[in-house]
């Protein structure tokens, strides 16, 4: 698809977004202050339904079907009606957050400058700043460029840019510390870095993104890398050390804190001043809720359990069982002359070794997998005509209530909660799974329900 570029394309002063505002650029220090060559991107894909209105001479506005972005334009910008269509799209923007978004028709210009808004989720602004929010449109040859006049609204939640121009449009963040959020066990550890996002002054409307990564930044951009506001933290709240420009690694404390999460901190060096970049840990988390498997003709598992952070190691945390309660319902459905008398008892507790939860949080949100099965000692009774009594037999089952495979990285939906069905097709019969786990501390029924 073309498109047209509404910026100059021509440096003007070397300058890092990431870095310092001043214009002659930081020094080179043997190749950690040298900035890559441009990078080009594909475009984006559609990634969505795509909206659209009619708009003439008295202007209008238009949002995305996902809600988080919308164009306004004022009357006397467009002489004609023009159909306006917003396509979300796949973001290939360096340091891109959420959809980009398609404006066509493709080359519209206007007369009088137009407002794009993006909607500025919470968890966009997680390991990062408002002061580090832009917006982007890539030229016909996939380069970058940031507009220079945004404007971040704190109430509105939004951070707003204006063009005179179609194109494609991303909101990206400069500078990113990864993870923005995490979970670990005491003791615990966890690798955190910085994406710095180098750009080029073109001239006083836009600059020109180089590219994204964790190792160019120059020195003096990042310093104190703290624990609750303690440089270097302590033996209550953890310690995080230095591991390199713009990384740190982060251990938890023995014991819970006693103010649980904590923040692990770095001061962030941007061309918009000194910002602080927070990693919020949790330790010793815990999630609950339950796990379904349903066989169908009525035969079901369900299994209430809170799980306890038990390991950590980098990005993969584990999760064993700290209490629960697994109900077995059996089939009833025989078939004649047989009939169901009695099935009992149908609870067994979770014990501490009978599933795992597993939390991969190389990804944002993180992906989840793991595996439960518990055991269960009941008698079961059925009859069948002309029996005087009915046959019981007493059995030990092993019951599985939870599998998620490592393979199918099946995505939290956000970093606090779990909620996901998926089925196993390769028996003769479909087995549907569900699981609705929270993270945090299960409420007082609940906990007492599964310890049961």
């Amino acid at each position: 698809m073309k498109r047209t570029s509404p910026l100059a394309l021509v440096a003007l002063v070397l300058l890092l977004s990431c870095g310092d505002d001043d214009p002659a650029g930081p020094p080179d220090d043997g190749g950690n202050n040298n900035n890559p060559e441009p990078q080009a991107t594909a475009p984006g894909t559609p990634n969505g339904q795509a909206t659209q209105a009619v708009i003439g001479a008295a202007g209008g506005t238009l949002a995305s079907d996902d809600g988080s972005f919308s164009i306004d334009i004022p009357a006397g910008a467009l002489s004609q009606d023009e159909t306006i269509i917003i396509q979300p799209i796949t973001n290939t923007a360096w340091g891109g957050v959420g959809n980009g978004y398609r404006l066509e028709p493709d080359g519209l210009t206007f007369a009088i400058p137009v407002e794009l808004a993006f909607d500025v989720a919470p968890e966009t602004l997680e390991g990062s700043h408002p002061d580090f929010l832009d917006v982007a449109v890539q030229d016909d040859e996939g380069f970058w460029h940031v507009i220079n006049d945004r404007v971040y609204d704190e109430g509105a939640g939004t951070v707003t840019a204006t063009t005179t121009h179609f194109s494609d449009y991303s909101n990206i963040q400069g500078l990113q510390l990864r993870p923005g959020s995490a979970s670990l066990a005491t003791q615990g550890t966890v690798n955190l870095q910085v994406r710095f996002c180098h750009q080029v002054v073109e001239d006083e409307l836009a600059s020109l993104v180089y590219s994204c990564d964790e190792d160019l930044a120059p020195l003096g951009t990042f310093s104190n890398w703290s624990v609750n506001g303690i440089a270097g933290g302590d033996n209550a709240v953890g310690r995080v050390v230095e591991t390199g420009t713009g990384t740190a690694r982060y251990t938890a404390p023995a014991s819970v804190p006693q103010n649980n999460p904590v923040a692990v901190s770095v001061d962030a060096r941007g061309r918009r001043g000194t910002q602080t970049l927070v990693c919020n840990v949790n330790i010793g988390s815990t999630w609950y809720g339950t796990a379904t498997v349903d066989f169908g003709e009525g035969e079901k598992i369900t299994a209430y359990v809170v799980w306890k952070s038990s390991y950590t190691y980098e990005h993969l945390e584990l999760f064993a069982p700290e209490s629960g309660t697994m109900t077995y319902t059996p089939n009833t459905h025989y078939d004649p002359p047989c009939s169901f008398v009695s099935f009992g008892p149908n609870t067994a507790d979770v014990l501490p070794d009978d599933g795992q939860l597993f939390i991969d949080h190389t990804t944002s949100p993180g992906k989840f997998y793991g595996s439960g099965s518990s055991a269960l000692l009941a008698t079961s009774c059925y009859t069948c005509e002309g029996w005087d009594e009915p046959d019981c037999q007493e059995n030990l089952y092993f019951l599985a209530w939870f599998a998620a495979l490592e393979e199918d990285g099946w995505a939290l939906d956000d970093e606090n909660t779990i909620s996901h069905a998926w089925a196993d097709l390769s028996g003769s019969d479909p087995v549907g799974y569900a699981v609705e786990f929270t993270r945090g501390a299960p409420p007082a029924p609940l906990r007492a329900f599964a310890s049961k």
